[in-house]
Formats: C-alpha cells, structure tokens, sequence
C-alpha cells in the first residue's frame, strides 16, 4: 500500500505540473525502483507461501502477486505516457518559439530593407535636384545676352 501510494502521489505531482525536466525523471524512476523492490517482495512472500500446503492459498497469493504486478506495471505505463505527453508540448512549444524567432528576424529584415530603400531614394532625389540646378545654370549661361537697345 505504501508503494502505490507513493507512485500514485508521482503521478499526481507529475499530472499537477508540479515536477518537470529532471526532477521528473528522478521521480518516475524513482517510482519504477519502488514497484521493482515490490515485485521482488512480492515473488519472496509468493515464494515463501508457496510453502504452505493449502493449495487455495498459494494459488490466492500468485494471483494476488500477478494482479499487483500488473497494477505495477499499468502504473509505469501511464507515467511514460505523462512523460512522453510532456514532452510532446515541450517540442511543440520549442517549435513555436522557433517560428516566431523567425518571423521576428525577418520582420527586422524587411524593416531594414525598406530603410536602405529610402535611403536610396532620397539620395536620388538629391542627385535630381542638382542636375536640375546645374543645367539650369547652363541654359542661363548659354542663352545670347540682350541687346539694350531692342524692343521687347
């Protein structure tokens, strides 16, 4: 009883989320030692009964050790579940975290880009406005002076 208690008390801690990462892992090993240690106990109780001479008896007891060996072993199943579900979320929350890691660097690309881009306009802009400005200063330069004396 102390045993199942035990590995229950695991499996709650580990259903709760009160336990993760390592710390789980020690656990549900711990809990697997626990129910190895029962098995062993159970099969030198089954061993020692097995003694007796009611026949009854003896075959109660290797029932009683199976069905604890397999409330053991349903017990460690459903704690590799809990772990591999666990972990399952984990991996799906290092994806998302990936994703949006991604999806930041190429925000910042595209931020980058277009703040190079108006630069580059700007600076076009400026190169315009000086052609502009020098050929208007050689249209003035080159247009024939006025004669002073013509009628406009």
């Amino acid at each position: 009883k102390k045993v199942v208690a035990s590995v229950d008390s695991v499996a709650h801690d580990i259903e709760a989320g009160k336990v993760q990462g390592k710390a789980q892992h020690q656990k549900v090993a711990g809990a697997i030692q626990e129910l190895v240690g029962l098995e062993h106990d159970l099969s030198n109780a089954t061993v020692a009964q097995g003694a007796v001479s009611n026949a009854t008896g003896a075959k109660m007891a290797v029932l009683e050790h199976e069905l604890a060996l397999k409330q053991a072993d349903l017990k460690v199943a459903e704690l590799e579940k809990q772990l591999l579900e666990k972990k399952l979320q984990l991996k799906k929350l290092e994806l998302e975290q990936k994703v949006l890691v991604s999806e930041q660097g190429s925000m910042k690309a595209r931020a980058e880009q277009s703040a190079e881009q108006q630069k580059e306009e700007l600076a076009d802009k400026a190169s315009v406005s000086r052609l502009l400005e020098a050929a208007k200063g050689l249209v003035v330069a080159a247009a024939p002076p006025k004669k002073a004396g013509a009628p406009k």
